[in-house]
């Protein structure tokens, strides 16, 4: 299954984005290096400028054009007839870019490295051998001028010292610094494994390598986190979003398992962008992945940020769909399995914030279809009517009371199932009772002239009537009084 969507032109397309920032990047990376001048071994001399120079990397770029000794006598190269702004121009292509070459410079560069015989022997123009990624690749894969070699596992690994220290930092430190390995050609690793070594080193020269050949996803993400390799990071990210994820589609039973076990590894290894598509696909299936095995192991605070994105993606559109979800993802679960509690407990929070959101956005949506849904026809929820009629007494208050109490009235004039038709009652003779125990401060605002006439005749009658039997009983019990004291 992996290898069909691994023949995916949208599969393709990333790789060859991810091959492509990978080699801009290798191209800097040697670049740097060049300006420095750190670990050069060969020094060229032009019209009295100095430029320090790595061996190996000319020799890679050169090939049979440049055989040069690395013996002190000879670590010195002078050019004659050549203008020093042109052989910087040319050594800055050899170390960085694919074409613009000076012809007059390698030609000198040539006929200083060989002897007389070798250098007729060349076959002219001189021409760099590939692109830098090219002759990188075919570095490796020789091993030509190999000067160090790295242990790892019992096994050996040779490389060479200027690409691993320009191209990765932690190789950089240990090379460049006072570090007894910087002046050893045997370097000892630790902790990590050999496949991943190599798919590392493969990916510092190569800029591209098959995941899927190279060792556990988490063993490669060890590797370059611990060594800094932030273009394997990416190139790892763009693998596990289409082999462990399906590109975040519609869950399957593939990635319902691998999405929650892929934020893990994306929240241990800082992989931000690989950490914000699983939560937020985690959050927009949370019907059909949170009741899985795979979420519920997650740790507290990685259930918190997925509940956090489903939250804030709460809008009146949505609200009621996601409080259905809640409710179907409750029924399905059984509370008595141990692994299942902290998911009853994550979606009752979800369910807590969509009624809050429906009390504190009602104006919007208690007009849409959606709701209305949910107190007729087969889609009607007795439960989750009572839970927002429960949130909304809750918050009712002289604000927003009028606006309650109108489209209570307006719901009370429908036919609903009679158990959803009493709560619509109760409901409305509660908020009712409110505005007439606040009557006084509410018939004085505009908040009044929104209520239907009728409605409000009702309010007004209804106070009166109240006033009458507050004033009859209060009568009442003064004559009882009354008639105690005369006894």
């Amino acid at each position: 299954m992996s290898s069909l969507r691994s023949s995916r032109p949208a599969d393709k397309k990333a790789r060859e984005e991810c091959f492509l920032k990978e080699t801009e990047r290798q191209k800097a990376d040697l670049l740097r290096l060049f300006e420095s001048g750190d670990f050069s071994d060969l020094t060229v001399v032009a019209s009295g400028r100095r430029f320090p120079i790595h061996s190996t990397i000319v020799k890679a770029r050169l090939g049979p054009a440049f055989a040069h000794s690395s013996s002190p006598l000879s670590n010195v190269l002078t050019l004659r007839d050549v203008d020093a702004a042109d052989v910087e121009q040319t050594l800055r292509s050899i170390y960085s870019s694919d074409s613009i070459f000076n012809e007059s410079v390698l030609n000198e560069l040539a006929r200083v490295s060989l002897s007389e015989a070798e250098f007729d022997k060349l076959l002219r123009p001189i021409k760099v051998i590939g692109t830098l990624q090219e002759c990188l690749s075919h570095l490796f894969e020789t091993k030509d001028f190999s000067d160090i070699s790295l242990h790892v596992e019992k096994d050996k690994i040779q490389a060479h010292r200027v690409v691993l220290a320009c191209r990765c930092a932690y190789f950089g430190a240990m090379l460049g610094g006072s570090w007894t390995e910087s002046l050893s050609k045997e370097i000892t690793l630790k902790g990590v494994v050999y496949s991943c070594v190599e798919s590392a080193l493969r990916f510092m020269y190569c800029c591209r390598v098959d995941w899927s050949s190279h060792g556990k996803i988490t063993d490669l993400l060890v590797m370059a986190d611990m060594y800094g390799l932030v273009g394997m990071k990416e190139g790892l990210c763009v693998y596990i979003t289409q082999v462990y994820c399906c590109h975040f589609h519609k869950p399957c039973k593939n990635c319902t398992e691998k999405v929650p076990q892929c934020l893990r590894l994306a929240e241990d290894f800082q992989i931000g962008e690989l950490k914000k598509r699983c939560v937020s696909w985690l959050g927009c299936h949370y019907d059909r992945v949170w009741c899985t095995r795979a979420f519920a192991s997650l740790s507290a605070d990685l259930h918190s940020l997925v509940l956090s994105a489903k939250t804030t993606s709460l809008t009146c559109k949505n609200v009621i769909s996601v409080m259905r979800g809640c409710d179907r993802l409750t029924g399905a679960m059984s509370s008595s399995c141990k692994w299942a509690e902290p998911v009853l407990e994550l979606n009752q929070k979800l369910m807590n914030s969509c009624v809050r959101f429906v009390s504190c956005n009602i104006h919007h949506i208690i007009q849409s279809t959606a709701f209305y849904d949910l107190f007729q026809g087969i889609g009607s929820s007795h439960g989750l009517v009572s839970l927002i009629f429960e949130q909304l007494l809750v918050d009712l208050s002289e604000e927003n009371s009028c606006l309650i109490l109108r489209y209570s009235s307006e719901l009370l004039s429908s036919s609903f199932a009679d158990d959803i038709q009493t709560l619509v009652i109760d409901f409305h003779q509660t908020c009712k009772k409110f505005v007439l125990s606040h009557l006084a401060r509410i018939r004085p605002s505009a908040r009044w002239e929104t209520l239907p006439k009728q409605l409000r005749d009702d309010l007004e009658t209804d106070l009166a009537a109240a006033f009458v039997d507050f004033r009859d009983g209060n009568k009442s019990k003064r004559q009882v009084a009354i008639n105690s004291k005369k006894k």
